[in-house]
């Protein structure tokens, strides 16, 4: 079994994170760099290092919900797990788009979980 883990920046979060990572040389700013050094993707990293389970880590700039089906699509996922950030009791009620766009196009079963950095 492989987990992939791909985080997909917007560009002004993937331009922050270059910027809090203090990397200078632009030719060294791969999305795949910058996600494999967040802090969220390494403590993953962690977890499962102590398991069996292979990984990869890469990112991408962009469309978030257009990028994890990409992937997915690419990869041919057998699930999708997604981490979501936490809502109001009325936004618990309704997915918001971007989740809503990644459940409906899919080529997968998804998988939603609050995200723990909120």
């Amino acid at each position: 079994m492989t987990v992939e883990l791909v985080h997909i920046f917007t560009k002004a979060a993937f331009d922050s994170a270059v910027e809090r990572l203090k990397i200078s040389d632009p030719s060294e700013a791969s999305a795949d760099r910058v996600a494999r050094q967040l802090t969220s993707v390494r403590d993953i990293l962690k977890r499962l290092d102590e398991t069996d389970i292979s990984t990869t880590v890469s990112g991408a700039v962009g469309d978030h919900a257009d990028m994890v089906v990409a992937h997915a699509k690419a990869s041919d996922a057998d699930l999708l797990i997604v981490g979501g950030r936490r809502r109001s009791p009325a936004g618990k009620a309704v997915f918001g788009s971007t989740a809503q766009a990644i459940m409906l196009a899919a080529p997968c079963p998804v998988t939603f979980v609050q995200s723990s950095a909120d």
